[in-house]
């Protein structure tokens, strides 16, 4: 389990937590991951949005306003030559 990812102010729009997603699925495909699930909550648009825009699953419905923890599914590209997991 990934502990909590934020990205300081400074770095905003410099694609900086996009990049960082994509090597959290790079390693999970690497390790024979299938899916990440993540998570963020209703004062982080920012988390929200990237999810969104990379590509994950919303696993709640977005035409609700959000009151609690917003949860997202992204399926990952399998690696070649690694043990399969859950």
């Amino acid at each position: 389990m990934l502990p909590l990812l934020r990205v300081v102010v400074v770095v905003v729009e410099q694609g900086l937590a996009r990049r960082v997603l994509l090597l959290l699925e790079d390693e999970a495909a690497r390790l024979g991951y299938r899916r990440l699930y993540l998570t963020t909550g209703p004062r982080q648009p920012e988390a929200r949005g990237l999810y969104l825009a990379a590509g994950c699953t919303p696993l709640f419905d977005v035409a609700v306003p959000p009151a609690g923890p917003l949860p997202f599914e992204k399926r990952v590209a399998e690696a070649v030559g690694t043990v399969l997991h859950a």
